[in-house]
């Protein structure tokens, strides 16, 4: 394998880790702010009753 071709794999792993580690990430965020919403919402229906 040439240096270059190694390169060009090193690259390309590069972008697939990152993609993914980027996915990951989002949808981790997107469930946290989903839980923080319904925490928000119910304290405030709580708020509404007193």
């Amino acid at each position: 394998m040439t240096r270059t071709s190694l390169i060009a794999v090193v690259f390309v792993a590069g972008l697939g880790i990152g993609y993914f580690a980027h996915s990951a990430v989002g949808m981790l965020w997107r469930r946290t702010n989903t839980a923080d919403l319904a925490a928000i919402e119910k304290a405030h229906q709580e708020e509404i009753e007193v």
